[in-house]
């Protein structure tokens, strides 16, 4: 009987060391199609893009494939780096029925800038695949300014179950907005003092060895913007109307090593030259076309043409209103939108894949497809940006990634339930 345990014992230890050997990596060659490289290849028609595990071993013209390769023929398709959403609050929330589903708001935590994202995140989220299933392979995902002006630091991910965070604590998120100012007092002067003393601090603390004296922000909240005073963490400023917009390029003037980006900017192109002089992306959602509030009465759907035509850095959020879930999967058809409204196709595809991975410091290693760069594609069954064309294969990191979501489950279950013979293709589950 101990002879048999023994054997037991290592025949589940050989099992156990097989699970955990490295499985080789595959190949895969995407062929046919037109690809559309971001980069300096520009546009190979048609195209094919050689995969080696989680990376882009070659990109090139015509249909050579070496051996060894597995071939996905997708004649007359578009094939494209993977769509990223610039600023969410995907993994950090789901429908609001409890404080569990709603990790992105922190109305009763005393601090504002320590809060990480990266520890909160939930990616058996039902939004998750029900974003990748519209091609958007990476998003930062962020929480939003709750009880001060500071929501924290943002995360950039990849929406995939295992090992999403591509760069955590990728940038802090800050408030000037109408929001922001009521959050500090009811006042845009109290929201901007509020900053600047929060800067200060910061500030005295990357120089100071006095970490435990009373002060505006608590001791987690200082030692978080250490980075930012430095430039070596992104600090991104909600901001919509011309003059906070004017304050923004003072503050960069005044701090020059701050490193800068705008969030929602929906009044960005009436100062888009003095943006992009001073080299601060505007992140923004192509939407926003109508004076909806004080802090938006210029707001227009050439808000995104304008800031590229006048050489600023723009990327493409869903963020609306403290709502950054549900409606990432829309990135495509926001596109679109400002398109129609005079932004050049090619501008448009870089505000959805290289322009963010620039913004966060990413683009040697994602946003485009080039030799070396993560292996995020998406092959689409017509132009991405029209409305009624959608992902036929989604991969992130070189691994294909299923087109279902729990909303197509519900369909595939509820669509048909008369057979017209009395009984019904749904059936409750046992």
């Amino acid at each position: 009987m101990r002879r048999m345990n023994v054997g037991l014992t290592a025949a589940l230890i050989w099992i156990g060391l097989s699970a955990l050997a490295p499985v080789a990596a595959e190949k895969i060659a995407i062929t046919g199609g037109t690809v559309h490289t971001v980069g300096k290849a520009g546009v190979l028609s048609p195209g094919t893009v050689l995969i080696d595990g989680n990376k882009i071993i070659s990109v090139h013209e015509g249909a050579k494939i070496p051996a060894g390769y597995r071939i996905i023929d997708v004649p007359g398709r578009i094939v494209t780096p993977g769509f990223v959403n610039a600023f969410t609050n995907l993994g950090l929330g789901e429908v609001e029925l409890s404080g569990g589903t709603t990790d992105y708001k922190a109305d009763l935590a005393a601090m504002g800038a320590a809060l990480d994202a990266g520890s909160a995140l939930n990616m058996d989220s039902s939004l998750i695949p029900i974003t990748r299933m519209e091609g958007v392979t990476l998003a930062a995902s962020a929480p939003i300014a709750s009880l001060t002006i500071f929501g924290g630091q943002g995360a950039v991910i990849r929406l995939t179950e295992a090992n999403p965070v591509i760069k955590p604590r990728a940038f802090m998120v800050a408030d000037l907005s109408e929001k922001g100012a009521k959050l500090a007092g009811n006042s845009h002067a109290a929201a901007w003092a509020y900053l600047e003393a929060a800067l200060d601090e910061a500030e005295e603390e990357a120089n100071s060895k006095a970490t435990q004296r009373e002060g505006l922000l608590p001791l987690t909240d200082r030692k978080a913007l250490t980075p930012v005073i430095s430039g070596d963490l992104l600090l991104m400023l909600r901001v919509n109307r011309k003059a906070d917009i004017a304050q923004v390029l003072a503050l960069k003037s005044r701090r020059p090593k701050l490193h800068l980006a705008i969030l929602d900017g929906r009044e960005a192109w009436r100062l888009a030259d003095e943006l992009a002089a001073a080299d601060i992306p505007i992140i923004l959602n192509p939407y926003h076309n109508q004076p909806k509030t004080f802090d938006s009465l210029a707001a227009t759907s050439a808000n995104a043409a304008r800031l590229q035509a006048a050489g600023a850095i723009i990327a493409f959020s869903t963020y609306a209103d403290d709502n950054g879930n549900h409606n990432t999967r829309l990135i495509p058809q926001m596109a679109g939108n400002a398109i129609v409204s005079g932004l050049p196709p090619e501008a448009a595809m870089k505000a959805v894949t290289l322009n963010p991975m620039k913004i966060f410091g990413l683009d040697k290693t994602h946003g485009s497809l080039e030799p070396g760069k993560a292996a995020n594609i998406v092959v689409w069954s017509g132009d991405p940006f029209e409305v009624m064309e959608a992902p036929t294969h989604v991969m992130i990191a070189g691994e294909m990634m299923p087109l279902t979501s729990r909303q197509t489950k519900l369909a595939k279950r509820y669509l048909g339930l008369d057979k017209g013979d009395g009984t019904f293709a749904n059936k409750r589950p046992e």
